[in-house]
């Protein structure tokens, strides 16, 4: 007996047999400019945790997809200046040199 299977159906056999893994991915992004209206130096994150830019940022760029509960927070030092858990795009913001993005594992302090 000969089976044939064609590409697509052979990856999809080969795909049923893959075990079921607990890791979630989020679909988040943000972007930190140092100028504003989005302009000069930038760096962007797309994955939880927290994170220290390297200068102070004076506008950003903050998107998730609409399944995601991810929250964002800006910090200046220590200090939080600001808290978002929607997407939120802001061409002029407070200076902020640390970000914290929690998606569930995080955390929404500005104590790192």
């Amino acid at each position: 007996m000969h089976l044939s299977l064609s590409f697509p159906a052979f990856v999809l056999a080969l795909a049923s047999l893959t075990p079921f893994t607990s890791a979630q991915v989020y679909t988040v992004s943000l972007v930190a400019y140092d100028r504003t209206f989005f302009q000069g130096r930038s760096v962007t994150y797309n994955r939880g945790g927290n994170f220290r830019l390297g200068f102070n940022a004076n506008s950003f760029k903050f998107r998730q997809s609409a399944d995601q509960n991810c929250c964002v927070t800006l910090c200046l030092d220590t200090g939080k200046v600001g808290y978002w858990c929607q997407s939120s795009v802001s061409p002029s913001s407070g200076p902020f040199n640390k970000v914290s993005i929690d998606c569930g594992r995080g955390s929404r302090t500005c104590n790192f």
